[in-house]
């Protein structure tokens, strides 16, 4: 991959995130109006880390430490479950933004986060909240707020 490939993949992504965070918060401003312009800050300020000259070289899938890198930077950004002792223990705000990010992979991607957030097999087994309904629900206030239900 080239730089230019790599620089364009990070900025659409970040884009990506900053639109979906300016998305909830909208839906969110009335109600929680600190927690919706936290928000708008969080997706401004997405994954900048990934600029890093370690981050920005490092963090692709044919790199010899990308695994290394990409623990790295998920130990160090708190939208992640892995900077955390454990998921139940993120503050709303980084819950709010993990699923503004999961979204923007899954419309990279062409994939639901209705399944990598709800189906055992996923996210509740990888992050340890299956049955969890408190965190679930956590989790579903801001999937809900971003996606259309399904019916």
């Amino acid at each position: 991959m080239t730089n230019d490939e790599k620089i364009t993949t990070i900025l659409r992504h970040i884009k990506k995130v900053e639109e979906n965070c300016n998305f909830l918060s909208r839906k969110l401003i009335d109600t929680e109006p600190n927690f919706a312009l936290d928000l708008i800050i969080r997706g401004r300020t997405h994954d900048l880390s990934k600029l890093s000259p370690y981050l920005f070289e490092s963090l692709w899938k044919e790199h010899q430490n990308f695994e290394a890198a990409l623990s790295f930077h998920r130990t160090r950004e708190s939208h992640h479950p892995e900077c955390h002792i454990c998921i139940q223990d993120m503050p709303d705000i980084d819950i709010a933004e993990m699923v503004c990010d999961c979204l923007a992979r899954a419309q990279e991607f062409g994939t639901d986060i209705r399944d990598w957030f709800f189906k055992d097999e996923y996210a509740p087994t990888k992050y340890d909240y299956k049955g969890d309904k408190q965190t679930i629900e956590r989790i579903k206030k801001y999937v809900d707020l971003l996606l259309t239900p399904k019916f």
